[in-house]
């Protein structure tokens, strides 16, 4: 093989792998970065909340910075950590909302939120063993919450879960639910996705553990898990994407 061929081969592999022998903080580092230089993506996100058994739901639509728009088990709009959901023919704020309808619109979670949390966590990051997603070469990183961050991940969950009881379980958990919560059990940890060959972000996971602190609970009540599970994946990045926001939507998000 001559000079010239073996200089075109190795130049080849290092288009292919932009990654190459970065360390996981550098290559979560620089998949965050590039991916706030896209203005638009394509979204499909699948989430699990899991307590008294499980909800399931799955949403489809576009992420344009921090403004999210989305249908499937709800239509959903959100700007950064502020959500409008469409009951019916009217948009209430998720803050507004309880029971089920409190559950769907806090079951999405806006994916500007989600990379943003990932890039506190950057210092870190370790890698978990390549895969592919829809044919792309990824490395996949994994990136566990510090205490901060899994502290208001707890919070985060314990008020979804407070919006939705009733009775009896409404009346023993009438406080702030958080308290029962034991930081020291609970986990909560973003996995990334990222195209050796893009430095994109294909997909994320964002799952959460949070476990019940025995000597708080009420007398009587057994340990319990709250289980959440986010994963998005994400297509089409920075190509002409319709985002579709009604004009009540921009007026309670602030959307000009």
């Amino acid at each position: 093989m001559g000079r010239t061929a073996a200089v075109l081969i190795l130049l080849a592999g290092a288009q292919a792998d932009r990654i190459g022998r970065d360390r996981a903080p550098a290559a979560a580092l620089k998949a965050l970065a590039e991916v706030q230089k896209k203005k638009a993506v394509a979204i499909v996100e699948t989430t699990q909340l899991g307590l008294a058994g499980e909800t399931t739901s799955t949403f489809e639509g576009v992420l344009k910075k921090d403004v999210a728009a989305v249908k499937g088990s709800a239509e959903v709009y959100a700007r950064g950590r502020n959500y409008v959901l469409r009951v019916g023919d009217r948009y209430d704020q998720g803050a507004r909302l309880r029971g089920e309808e409190a559950v769907l619109a806090a079951s999405f979670r806006n994916p500007a939120v989600m990379l943003a949390e990932a890039a506190r966590l950057v210092p870190g990051a370790v890698y978990l063993e390549d895969e592919e997603v829809d044919g792309r070469a990824c490395k996949v990183i994994s990136l566990p919450a510090d205490g901060r961050l899994l502290k208001e991940h707890l919070a985060e969950v314990a008020d979804l879960v407070q919006k939705q009881l009733t009775g009896l379980a409404k009346d023993l958990f009438s406080g702030n639910l958080t308290s029962y919560l034991d930081e020291k059990l609970s986990t909560s940890r973003f996995v990334l996705w990222v195209g050796k060959a893009d430095l994109l972000v294909h997909q994320m996971e964002w799952s959460l553990e949070a476990e019940s602190r025995q000597a708080s609970l009420p007398p009587g009540l057994a340990p319990f898990r709250v289980t959440r599970r986010c994963v998005v994946k994400f297509s089409r990045w920075d190509e002409e994407l319709a985002l579709d926001i009604p004009a009540p939507v921009k007026a309670r998000l602030g959307i000009p």
